[in-house]
């Protein structure tokens, strides 16, 4: 149990269950910088990789980090590039995992509000571990 002011937060009750996490807030950040670029600057400041449950999604989205630092696009084939380029392609899921996330796009509207989601699920899978 842990004490915060006047909260008790009993850890025991997430015994059994998955840690805190929305896979799919994950994918659609991922596909929405993949669908849209510019989408990686109003993220990567609140985003690090990670906050990201998923380890392939980790890998995505610090070669979108790079990408975004050597100032080149986040998109499909750039991400897909770099990720061959230092043998990671395969790990994540390959090239269908990368298209995946873009078919599963719409828009990368929310990217802002789905960034603070994961941070904030991030955040609670840390507590959990103290």
């Amino acid at each position: 149990m842990y004490a915060n002011q006047d909260k008790v937060i009993d850890f025991a009750s997430f015994s059994g269950k998955a840690p805190p996490q929305s896979i799919e807030a994950e994918e659609s950040i991922l596909g929405g910088i993949l669908f849209d670029s510019s989408a990686m600057n109003r993220v990567k400041d609140i985003l690090q990789p990670n906050h990201f449950y998923v380890g392939a999604h980790q890998h995505i989205y610090r070669a979108m980090l790079k990408l975004c630092e050597l100032e080149r696009p986040t998109d499909l084939i750039a991400v897909a590039d770099w990720l061959a380029t230092h043998e990671l392609l395969r790990h994540i899921g390959g090239k269908n995992k990368l298209a995946n996330l873009v078919d599963r796009c719409v828009s990368a509207v929310n990217v802002d509000f789905l960034a603070e989601l994961v941070v904030n699920k991030w955040k609670r899978r840390e507590l959990g571990r103290l």
